[in-house]
């Protein structure tokens, strides 16, 4: 039997509920943050350890788990039976929204596989996708001031859910509530923690 890890952080309400967290690769106890591997083998490990190893609801308590998915693994058959409940795909901001990438995403949705944006930044090929997204997540490393609620003002329609990542202080964390984000994340309020289990 050997270790695995997988590192959790909290995504918060704006009254700093928790209410999902998202599921992070690590490889080691020690490591603080993502290791240079490949994306599609990270997220693999991911899922394998929280889906087969550790338990989903070990890791959540019953909320939902975002994980980040680049394009080779959103296209694998596998991902049409991932449970509808408990799983929020976070399709990464390196995922170029072809035919074939809008086609999947609309197929998840017939399933109920709720979708997020990740480390969004608006451009009209995304149209698409927005408009099937759940979520979308705005790092607030990467945008500044007013590019943040323009974000917000610009795809708003219902149903469509902000979350603020990257959130590191009470300014950001007060900036992002008042401009329309609903959920929060960042080291404001907490860090990744690494949980273990055995193969």
């Amino acid at each position: 039997m050997g270790d695995v890890f997988i590192a959790r952080q909290p995504i918060l309400t704006k009254d700093q509920e928790i209410f999902a967290y998202e599921l992070l690769f690590r490889s080691t106890k020690e490591q603080g943050a993502y290791a240079a591997i490949d994306g599609n083998k990270a997220t693999a490990q991911v899922l394998e350890n929280s889906l087969l190893t550790i338990g989903l609801s070990e890791l959540t308590h019953h909320r939902p788990a975002f994980i980040n998915f680049p394009s080779e693994v959103l296209l694998s058959p596998f991902v049409l039976e991932l449970p509808a409940d408990e799983i929020v795909v976070e399709i990464l901001e390196t995922v170029v929204p072809t035919p074939e990438i809008v086609a999947r995403c609309r197929l998840l949705k017939e399933r109920g596989i709720k979708l997020a944006l990740d480390d969004f930044i608006f451009a009209p090929e995304f149209q698409e996708l927005i408009e099937l997204a759940d979520y979308v997540k705005i790092d607030f490393r990467l945008t500044q001031g007013e590019d943040r609620w323009a974000l917000v003002k610009r795809m708003a329609r219902h149903g469509l859910v902000f979350l603020a990542e990257k959130v590191e202080s009470r300014a950001e964390y007060r900036d992002a509530v008042d401009n329309g984000y609903s959920l929060l994340q960042g080291y404001f309020f907490c860090k990744p923690e690494i949980l273990s289990g055995k193969t």
